[in-house]
């Protein structure tokens, strides 16, 4: 089945609610029509979406945004230690990380309140509080688009790193279908060492359920409310910089927060921002939120998504200046 709407608004797909239009909404449960929607207006460029929580417009979008409706879920295998659970990359990926936890399977905890569907967590290969969805991840079913056929990807297939897959190096190319998860069900391993979590966790027993509502209390504390503040989460990557970066900053900046991995160092784009005195700043209608420099919001409902951008650009060449560093987007701008 297949519904395809012409000059579609766009202000409900994407959670910046940026009132702009697309010439063709296309949504489906297969991805045989998809492809052969796409064929037949192979002229047009075109956009597969989830919630719309990591997008930016800043005009009409002259193509096709794909929504694609794969909702099933199922157990592949299960033992009294472990259990492969596939999940439909339509379905929320929040409301799969509870549904995991009230079932007892470990290992999606840490990842909860992370906006988006199931599919968008391998492309963006999210992560929160030392956790990334490549640590739970057993196989990515995806249809190609270009072949026309259906492939499973293991991990090592889809080369994931910091933010980055397979996936999102070969845009538009692979129609995420499914995703299998490979989850505990017993002798859990806690990651509660990330920034302030195990502060807050105190000296109680741990268990899945405690580090998720953990996780969910120090999210909604920090993050603006989505339906008051119009926003797309992290705004920017965290960058990764190599040992004499490092050394230069920490010798100009002694109290610089930093996360060693593998030789290189990841700084917080939020202590960036903040240093900046972006706090304390906005661009016509939009800022970044008062508790998370990270996260840029619109303070307006005529705030447009260009003036977003510019708003992200003033903060990136600002912290280019201060530190010589240069910030990523990890929200996609159209």
């Amino acid at each position: 089945m297949i519904q395809i709407l012409k000059n579609y608004p766009i202000a409900s797909l994407n959670t910046f609610r940026d009132d702009y239009f697309t010439r063709y909404f296309v949504q489906s449960d297969s991805p045989e029509a998809i492809a052969q929607f796409l064929e037949q207006h192979s002229e047009l460029p075109y956009l597969i979406i989830g919630s719309g929580s990591n997008l930016l417009f800043t005009k009409n979008f002259e193509g096709i945004i794909i929504s694609p409706d794969f909702q099933e879920k199922q157990i592949i295998l299960e033992d009294n230690k472990m259990v492969l659970f596939q999940v439909g990359a339509s379905l929320n990926f929040d409301e799969i990380v509870s549904f995991s936890v009230d079932k007892g399977w470990g290992g999606l905890e840490n990842l909860s309140l992370i906006p988006g569907t199931v599919g968008a967590a391998p492309v963006q290969n999210i992560g929160a509080y030392g956790v990334e969805a490549k640590d739970v991840i057993f196989q990515v079913t995806a249809y190609d688009l270009k072949e026309k056929t259906e492939r499973n990807f293991t991990p090592e297939e889809c080369q994931f790193s910091y933010r980055n897959s397979f996936f999102k190096q070969n845009p538009g190319r692979f129609l995420v279908t499914a995703v299998t998860f490979l989850l505990t069900k017993n002798k859990h391993i806690y990651h509660t060492d990330y920034g302030n979590l195990k502060e807050k966790l105190g000296n109680t027993p741990l268990s899945l359920k405690k580090i998720r509502q953990t996780i969910i209390d120090i999210r909604r504390s920090k993050l603006p409310d989505p339906n008051l503040y119009p926003n797309a989460g992290s705004f920017f990557k965290n960058p990764v910089v190599p040992e004499s970066v490092f050394k230069r900053l920490k010798a100009n900046y002694p109290a610089i927060p930093y996360f060693e991995i593998n030789s290189q160092y990841k700084i917080p784009a939020a202590w960036l921002i903040d240093q900046c005195g972006f706090k304390e700043k906005k661009y016509l209608r939009a800022g970044v939120f008062h508790n998370q420099p990270l996260v840029i919001c619109k303070f307006s409902e005529e705030t447009t998504g260009k003036e977003t951008a510019e708003f992200s650009q003033k903060i990136q060449k600002t912290v280019s200046e201060k530190f010589d560093i240069q910030l990523e987007p990890e929200v996609s701008i159209f």
